[in-house]
């Protein structure tokens, strides 16, 4: 569901809070704008054979096209039962503005107070300090005049993890987590907000690469992820297809195989939107389970395991949150 922060300078790991905060500030006064910028990988190397569940899926029915009708509502009984894309409105509305400089301070209030911890380490502000310092220069370079959204740098994303060790109700809220999701701490995977500034494939977990490489599934360790996705500021557009309709790397099933017949025309486009815009093209066909959805402000999309999906923003400013826990493991012999 998300992808890596870029390593900070060492020039960033000096800037203190003030410097973080009053760079962005200022920066936005200067455009005299309120600076409104819109896998998990494996630790071992699993077959393919996993894959069986999938085609058995297949056969009994499960994945069908949606045909123009909208995914399936949430239903809080079937909960993550549920073996196709579900929607919904979130619970709680998100509290952390609607500009950058707005959604900035929240995660710095948030870090101060223990909420968000430093990647896989304990409670802190200095990861988030730098990163939010990151961020606001994408966002001010993307506001100079002709030039900005032309320049690989205007574009940005990064993940703000929560610390887990708060209690189960407080964790539930923070995310969104809709209900019947049943949040433990035993199988949370990821609980955190997702921040991208800019249009462009570094608002991605592609970054640099091909914006194909957004695609993928869920996953951690030997296990595949179910998800959320909680829109909370601006738009994001999400491309789905259901587990048996793109081929999966050998050896990494997390990722597709860009060799594969249906995907090798559109890895070899060297122009971005297009290749985008065949693979959005691929998921609306009658003939494929799959399908686009614009996930907005206040709305949440649920993914199954194995599902996959790519995301992009369409607004320069976008703000997601929401839960993701462990599924089966992949290679189990159960379906």
């Amino acid at each position: 569901m998300v992808g890596e922060c870029s390593q900070p300078s060492a020039r960033h790991r000096k800037v203190s809070t003030g410097v973080a905060v009053a760079a962005v500030t200022v920066l936005s006064l200067h455009w005299k704008s309120s600076c409104l910028v819109g896998p998990q990988a494996a630790s071992t190397q699993p077959s393919l054979r996993g894959e069986h569940r999938f085609h058995d899926e297949r056969r009994r029915g499960v994945y069908k096209s949606i045909d123009g009708k909208g995914w399936p509502s949430w239903d809080a009984v079937e909960g993550t039962s549920a073996r196709t894309p579900r929607i919904g409105s979130v619970a709680h509305a998100w509290q952390g503005g609607s500009t950058f400089l707005e959604v900035s301070q929240f995660l710095i209030s948030e870090a101060e107070r223990g909420v968000l911890r430093q990647d896989r380490r304990e409670p802190g502000t200095e990861l988030v300090y730098e990163r939010v310092f990151d961020g606001g220069w994408a966002a001010c370079i993307g506001k100079v005049p002709f030039l900005g959204g032309l320049l690989s740098a205007s574009s940005w994303s990064c993940k703000f993890l929560i610390n887990q060790d708060r209690e189960v109700d407080e964790l539930s809220r923070l995310v969104s987590a809709p209900a019947g999701w049943a949040l433990e701490h035993s199988s949370a995977i990821f609980l955190g907000h997702i921040v991208s500034v800019g249009v462009g494939s570094r608002a991605t977990i592609a970054k640099e690469g091909s914006i194909l490489r957004t695609l993928h599934r869920d996953w951690r360790g030997t296990h595949m992820v179910d998800s959320v996705l909680n829109g909370c500021v601006g738009r994001k557009r999400v491309i789905l297809f259901a587990p048996d309709e793109i081929a999966p790397r050998e050896g990494a099933p997390w990722a597709p195989n860009f060799d594969s017949e249906r995907l090798r025309g559109l890895h070899e486009l060297k122009e971005e939107g297009e290749a985008w815009r065949g693979l959005e093209a691929l998921a609306k066909r009658h003939d494929v389970s799959g399908g686009v959805i614009d996930l907005g402000p206040g709305e949440f999309l649920f993914m199954p395991h194995g599902w996959w999906h790519a995301l992009r923003p369409l607004d320069d400013l976008t703000v997601l949150t929401g839960p993701s826990k462990l599924g089966p493991a992949y290679d189990a012999d159960e379906a």
